[in-house]
């Protein structure tokens, strides 16, 4: 997952302003990549497919994600297309001591890709990821519900977002869906992130736009 870095210059500043004034405030915008710094084709390697059909595997004993917090907001990104996908807990496997399961996360149905109208509105509910205010006194579910996966692309370039549609609603980034946990990054921010509490419901209205 490669950042994009917007040049500067005079003979740039007008269309940076008119491109500007079109995109969403924020972090994430949306915009148009730049053919000639897209990283090698992530989407076209996996068949023009963005989401997996498995995450991959978290370091967690029991396969539900990292549980420390990350110490860092994102940085600005990029994106000019995006994708939604809902993943759920397979059957798991007993640990080796006996005293619990370890799960892996299935996709579930197809991709929904996001319309123009639809990644504004993405861009906006993206801007609210932060870090916990305060990570020890969070109030939480206990249960278990889905895990939801967006995924953004900036030409090839693929970057994941998973928020848990249960417990504290944790988001995870991934620079990789396919190859790196979220939550476990090693160019993002790795550990959780928090959004507004309604931020499954505010994602899932965007993919309806």
């Amino acid at each position: 997952m490669a950042m994009r870095m917007r040049r500067s210059g005079l003979a740039l500043m007008a269309a940076s302003v008119l491109a500007l004034s079109a995109c969403s405030s924020g972090p994430w915008d949306v915009g148009v990549a730049d053919p000639g710094s897209t990283a090698a084709g992530e989407l076209s390697e996996h068949g023009g497919e963005p989401c997996p059909a498995a995450l991959p595997h978290s370091s967690d004993e029991h396969g539900l994600g990292i549980t420390s917090s990350a110490i860092r907001t994102p940085a600005p990104m990029t994106f000019d297309a995006a994708w939604l996908c809902e993943y759920v807990t397979d059957d798991g496997t007993l640990q080796e001591d006996g005293n619990g399961m370890t799960f892996g996360w299935v996709r579930q149905g197809a991709p929904v890709e996001f319309s123009q109208a639809g990644l504004d509105a993405l861009a906006d509910v993206l801007a609210t990821i932060a870090p916990p205010e305060d990570a020890e006194g969070m109030a939480c579910t206990s249960d278990l519900g889905p895990r939801y996966l967006v995924v953004t692309a900036s030409g090839e370039d693929l970057t994941g977002i998973a928020i848990d549609d249960f417990g504290c609603r944790w988001v995870r980034l991934t620079e990789d869906p396919y190859v790196t946990a979220p939550g476990e990054s090693q160019e993002l921010p790795a550990g959780f992130l928090l959004g507004e509490y309604e931020i499954v419901s505010q994602i899932q209205a965007a993919a309806r736009a």
